[in-house]
């Protein structure tokens, strides 16, 4: 049986390190990263309350995000002031559940309306140009990635991840 690669342990106090890897040993010159090292800092979702009626850009939330898919017909409006432009989603964007019993779970913008927003209980990560955002997404649904994501979230009945967990991932 082939020798299974060791993640060497982060410096960060906040993350339990993975002694071992399900996969198979890279191959020469390829690397362990970090999701920090291949993605810009990961950012908070705007706080506001959700509204039915047009009066700002759509307001994606977790609960929004069923089975994989957005029903943007259904997805509530908000009020947003000058900061819209931090906020709007593009494609390539994947989106973390940062609390709840949803924590961990990830979606991917493909397509988005023309203003939308995400909300403050998902993290946004943007991939640096030099790695896929489907690619990087392919790898969230590992195991590899669930198993980091269950031992390094915290809290009891209402489970979280912060930015500093999910870019030491």
């Amino acid at each position: 049986m082939p020798n299974k690669p060791t993640l060497k342990p982060s410096d960060s106090p906040t993350l339990k390190p993975l002694n071992s890897s399900p996969l198979e040993p890279l191959k020469e010159g390829w690397r362990w990263v970090r999701l920090g090292e291949v993605c810009e800092k990961p950012q908070y979702g705007y706080t506001a309350s959700a509204e039915n009626e047009p009066v700002g850009p759509k307001f994606l939330r977790i609960t929004d995000i069923q089975e994989g898919r957005v029903n943007w017909e259904g997805v509530p409006y908000c009020r947003c002031g000058k900061d819209l432009d931090k906020y709007l989603l593009r494609p390539g964007d994947i989106l973390f559940a940062r609390t709840g019993g949803t924590t961990g779970k990830s979606y991917l913008i493909t397509e988005v309306p023309p203003k939308a927003i995400f909300a403050s209980y998902l993290i946004r990560v943007r991939t640096r140009d030099d790695l896929i955002p489907e690619y990087l997404y392919l790898f969230l649904q590992s195991d590899m990635y669930w198993d980091q994501v269950e031992s390094n979230k915290r809290g009891g009945a209402q489970p979280n991840m912060n930015a500093t967990l999910l870019s030491n991932i």
